[in-house]
């Protein structure tokens, strides 16, 4: 779905995923696509067999997590139809300004068993 503040676009349109941007792309990503002769940004919405056609390429990934999931999708699409807003448009306001990173892995406790931590006995 590029971003476009249009309702012409709520449909989205299909593009291949080149294999060097496999591994990065999955729903939520927010990613630059070929449209009209530029580049613009957009999001992943669908992953799926694409039509029988050529299909240009998508150019990049942009940030290294998703910006949403099919649940926060869901809710965004019900929004748009709600209060009649080009999709585009919330998934703009739904995007943080900063791009997000992927996940770090929480390290374990350096003082030992989970249980020797100050804040264990909180209850």
């Amino acid at each position: 779905m590029p971003d476009v503040p249009s309702f012409a676009v709520d449909d989205g349109f299909w593009y291949s995923v080149p294999e060097h941007l496999a591994a990065q792309v999955s729903i939520g990503s927010l990613v630059r696509v070929p449209l009209s002769g530029r580049r613009v940004r957009g999001w992943v919405v669908e992953i799926g067999d694409a039509p029988a056609r050529s299909l240009k390429d998508v150019a990049g990934v942009s940030g290294e997590a998703p910006i949403f999931d099919e649940g926060l999708f869901r809710s965004l699409v019900w929004m748009s139809t709600h209060y009649v807003a080009p999709l585009s448009v919330l998934l703009s306001k739904a995007t943080p300004p900063n791009l997000p990173r992927a996940p770090k892995t929480i390290p374990e406790h350096p003082g030992g068993e989970s249980g020797d931590h100050p804040l264990g006995d909180i209850a």
